[in-house]
């Protein structure tokens, strides 16, 4: 049996399974040596590169006009270019039996444009009109004008006055005397029931909203007007008065010309409740008082808190077409009191403060000077 081979490392050696034992002394083959790596591939870098950019197409050089067609002769030579056949003369033309060429015809040259004038539009202003215009005078002219005026001036005042000390002094100076208007009765002036009045407000939008105290209606060139005195008890004891005033009644359309509103009436001192205010008895009047075909509504009411002796507020409004002006003022009644009018007096229409004025102090009061 033989016997197993020991290695150096003291463990037995796997023998051949021919039988056959290594050769101790053999050397021992060289290891094959590992395959040499493959270079790497080269990294392909894609750049996406922009086009160039184009060339502008170049623009072909405008053909200048031939300028030299219409030129004048100089110094006896004809500068001027020519396309198409040479003219021949008429005497070379009548031997070929050919008719005469007829001259080139210019193109007629436009007409200049005036620049527009700052009143005539740019024409002609005519002798009439340059005969008519103003000039300016000499300085010296302008003078002895200035020196003649104020001669005739100082001689028309010395007239005045002259005749003014021996002449009336009546007729001197203008009468201050207010224009007192008597005016036009109202067209087709009637009383209007309560029920009409309340249903035509509402047909116009303004609805009465309380009672109506007082409407009348007339025609004048705005057609059928309306006008209606209304009072709107409110909460403490307290009252709003309104007038509504609208034309077109007639129609299927009517509209509201003006509504004046005085709410919460009386406005006593610290908000105290009671007192009274109501319209004036027969306060509203409706009269055409310079007679150009409007009717004007002329309107009073008044208000106050406690007895008869406290001083009451008063007002009296005139409506024209539209405008108002009123005169408020405040005074114990049927005696006097202040008054202010709004607007001013000067702004009224002539005559209308004068007849407004009047009628304030019938109602209410005489107002302090």
């Amino acid at each position: 049996m033989p016997l197993p081979m020991i290695g150096e490392d003291g463990l037995p050696v796997d023998l051949p399974a021919d039988g056959t034992q290594p050769n101790p002394l053999a050397v021992a083959p060289a290891p094959e040596a590992p395959p040499a790596p493959k270079p790497p591939k080269p990294v392909i870098r894609r750049v996406a590169a922009p086009e160039p950019p184009a060339r502008p197409a170049k623009k072909p050089k405008p053909v200048l006009p031939d300028r030299n067609a219409y030129a004048p002769p100089q110094n006896g030579d004809i500068w001027a270019t020519f396309s198409g056949p040479i003219p021949l003369p008429d005497e070379v033309l009548a031997e070929r039996g050919q008719a005469p060429q007829a001259p080139a015809t210019r193109p007629t040259p436009p007409r200049p444009v005036l620049a527009p004038d700052q009143e005539g539009g740019g024409e002609d202003p005519g002798p009439l009109k340059k005969f008519l215009t103003v000039q300016v005078p000499e300085a010296r002219f302008v003078l002895i004008g200035i020196a003649g005026g104020l001669v005739v001036l100082l001689i028309v005042l010395v007239a005045l006055l002259s005749g003014g000390k021996n002449g009336d002094p009546s007729t001197s100076a203008p009468s201050s005397k207010p224009t007192d208007l008597t005016g036009d009765a109202a067209k087709n002036l009637q009383e209007v029931t309560k029920v009409a009045a309340s249903k035509t407000l509402q047909k116009a939008g303004a609805n009465a909203g309380g009672t109506i105290v007082e409407a009348w209606q007339w025609d004048d060139k705005n057609g059928t007007n309306l006008v209606a005195a209304v009072k709107v008890p409110t909460s403490k004891g307290k009252t709003t008065l309104k007038v509504v005033h609208l034309d077109k009644v007639s129609s299927n359309d009517p509209k509201i010309v003006r509504v004046m509103i005085d709410p919460d009436l009386p406005q006593c001192p610290g908000g105290k409740a009671g007192g009274q205010a109501a319209f004036s008895k027969g306060g509203m009047k409706i009269q055409d008082l310079n007679g150009d075909g409007y009717a004007e509504v002329i309107v009073g009411w008044s208000s106050r808190c406690g007895g008869k002796s406290n001083p009451s507020e008063a007002k009296l409004a005139l409506i024209t077409n539209g405008d108002k002006f009123i005169i408020r003022g405040s005074g114990v009644l049927k005696q006097s009191g202040d008054i202010a009018p709004s607007p001013a007096t000067k702004d009224w229409p002539k005559g209308f403060y004068a007849a407004v004025s009047k009628r304030y102090a019938e109602l209410f009061f005489t107002p302090n000077k």
